[in-house]
């Protein structure tokens, strides 16, 4: 039978995952953000094999959740504007090997009246994850920020809800944080007589 010896003297990474992009609004209604991607496997194993660890073994961190989009209209006391849609913040990147790219943030309908857009998340870096966008912020309604993206081998941070203070309110949820990745799939191949650094899931 064939086997496969495998010596990490440095990082093996998998790839980081795209955030999450913001919610908008709809009909008078604020839209859920929506989840980061998962993580990238940084091994992928499907005969004996030896790996000796001395490094790190990392798979790619989530992408961050979108952050909800907000509607708030205010019909009494009348004022201007008579509502706001703020669009949700843009999730964070993954951290990995090809780092995530930060989401979209969500626009707002300027149909409703005034409007105001998210902002993107951040990309990743190697080991970090990127920051989530900001909601956008306008008289009656602010969008919700989206969640950080995961570092090495570590789940996205979910987006967050936003808030209004009008008298006729409609507010989306976050989105979900994205999965790590695995840091092997076909773990039962595998021998590890060093086992060194090892990050995020195993299958």
């Amino acid at each position: 039978t064939d086997s496969i010896t495998i010596v990490n003297n440095g990082t093996i990474r998998g790839m980081g995952a795209t955030g999450g992009t913001g919610g908008t609004t709809s009909g008078g209604s604020g839209t859920a953000g929506s989840s980061g991607s998962t993580g990238g496997n940084a091994l992928y194993v499907n005969r004996p094999t030896t790996v000796t660890n001395n490094g790190t073994v990392a798979s790619g961190g989530g992408g961050g959740g979108g952050g909800g989009g907000v509607y708030s209209a205010r019909t009494s006391p009348k004022a201007q504007p008579v509502a706001t849609s703020a669009g949700g913040g843009g999730g964070g990147g993954g951290a990995g090997n090809s780092v995530g790219s930060g989401g979209s943030g969500g626009t707002g309908n300027a149909g409703d009246g005034e409007a105001v857009s998210g902002s993107a998340g951040s990309s990743g870096t190697a080991t970090t994850g990127g920051s989530g966008g900001n909601g956008g912020s306008g008289t009656w309604a602010t969008g919700g920020a989206g969640g950080a993206g995961g570092g090495s081998g570590s789940a996205g941070s979910a987006g967050s809800t936003g808030s209004a203070s009008g008298t006729n309110t409609s507010v989306g949820s976050g989105g979900a944080g994205g999965a790590a990745g695995n840091y092997i799939v076909g773990n039962s191949f595998v021998t590890w007589p060093s086992t060194g650094t090892r990050q995020g899931g195993v299958a």
